[in-house]
Order: structure tokens, then C-alpha cells, then sequence
């Protein structure tokens, strides 16, 4: 091969095409998605965090995420790990806890390598660390007593306290 075809860091001309389309996909789904920042900004401004309990009602049964990883569809985007529970614990303090502890830190993604989370990184709700998820679209406060997190795919799943 010519050197012409690497650049001054040894980057093939493949690398960098296959680079900028996930840039492009990430702005893609950014713009779409609720992001890691945009969430902490919506729960920050919630009254009373500690006392509104938090769950995910998905066909009528609850949920509750308190756990977070790398989001195995896209490593570099953040999945809120939940799981069936009768009467839910998690509250909206928890939830920033647990998104703020994710905030500038890095995860190992599936099939390795870091992925540093950020304001600009979407947020995604999955059952367990694999691929199947559910984009969080938007977060809405309908009421002083209420939070929904609209999910992206079905209607059948809010998340409410």
C-alpha cells in the first residue's frame, strides 16, 4: 500500500468512513432520543425527589431500574437496566444518583473497549445487559405527583411514580 492511503496517525481511509458514520448515527439517535444530560436536567427540576417513588409500568406489571451499562445495540449509549418488582423502591432521587454516577464515567462495552458517558449520550431502557431495548424518547411531568418516560417502539410502557 501507498503511504498516501493512511493518514499522519495511521488511520486507514476505511476507519475514518466507518468513524464518521457512527458520528452520524449517535447525531441521529441524539437528536431523537432523551440524552443523559436532558434527563438529569428534566429530574432536577422534580420537587421533593426523595419522596416520589419511580417505576416503569410495561403491560401493567412495574418496573424499576436503579442499575445502568453500556447499552449493547450501541456501546457507547447508556441502558437504565430494570426489573419486575411488586411494590417499587427506586426514587426519583435515586434515579439521579444513579444517572449522575454514570455522568464522565467509562463502561466496557459488550465486546470490549471504553465508552466515556456524557451530557450528549442516549438513554435507553433494556431487562438485562442484552441487545433488546427501548429508546427513552422524552420524560414529561403532567403533573407535581406524576413522571412519565415515554419509550420509543410501544405505547404500552410509561414510566410513572
Amino acid at each position: 500500500m501507498s503511504s498516501g492511503m493512511w493518514d499522519e496517525f495511521g488511520t486507514s481511509p476505511m476507519q475514518v468512513f466507518i468513524d464518521e458514520m457512527g458520528r452520524r448515527m449517535k447525531n441521529a439517535r441524539v437528536s431523537q432520543m432523551m440524552t443523559l444530560g436532558k434527563a438529569l436536567g428534566v429530574l432536577e427540576e422534580i420537587p421533593d425527589p426523595q419522596y416520589i417513588e419511580c417505576f416503569i409500568n410495561i403491560k401493567g406489571k412495574k418496573f424499576q431500574g436503579t442499575t445502568v451499562c453500556s447499552y449493547r445495540g450501541y456501546y457507547e449509549d447508556l441502558a437504565l437496566v430494570v426489573e419486575e418488582v411488586e411494590i417499587p423502591t427506586t426514587s426519583v432521587d435515586d434515579m439521579l444518583g444513579t444517572l449522575y454516577g454514570a455522568m464522565g464515567r467509562k463502561f466496557e462495552g459488550y465486546k470490549g473497549g471504553e465508552y466515556l458517558m456524557g451530557e450528549d449520550t442516549p438513554l435507553w431502557v433494556t431487562f438485562d445487559s442484552s441487545g433488546t431495548g427501548f429508546p427513552i424518547d422524552r420524560i414529561e411531568i403532567p403533573s407535581e405527583h406524576s413522571v412519565v418516560v415515554h419509550v420509543g417502539n410501544s405505547q404500552d410502557i410509561e414510566y410513572g411514580i
